[in-house]
């Protein structure tokens, strides 16, 4: 997906986190990869585009609270941690 429709959605103007929108739209679409059969980054649903948008807008948005404690994780941040410590699908495990 392309950064600049991802913030739109979330309402971005400015570069300052380009960087870090990018790093968590691959994060996301290397999830959605790992979770749904037959995912295809390169054509992607609607329904899995929005996912993504959605996704990606939680992360940004709820990305300060995670600094500050610890014992907190989201749902996304949950799901890229078990996906790290067990392999996803795409790991060949």
């Amino acid at each position: 997906m392309e950064l600049n429709t991802v913030k739109s959605y979330l309402r971005v103007d400015y570069a300052d986190d380009d960087e870090l929108i990018r790093l968590m739209i691959d994060a996301t679409a290397e999830t959605l990869g790992e979770l749904i059969p037959g995912y295809n980054a390169a054509a992607p649903t609607a329904r899995q585009d929005l996912l993504l948008l959605m996704s990606v807008k939680d992360l940004y948005d709820h990305r300060e609270k995670y600094g500050t404690n610890t014992q907190l994780l989201s749902g996304h941040a949950s799901t890229f941690l078990y996906s790290e410590i067990y392999g996803g699908a795409g790991d060949g495990n």
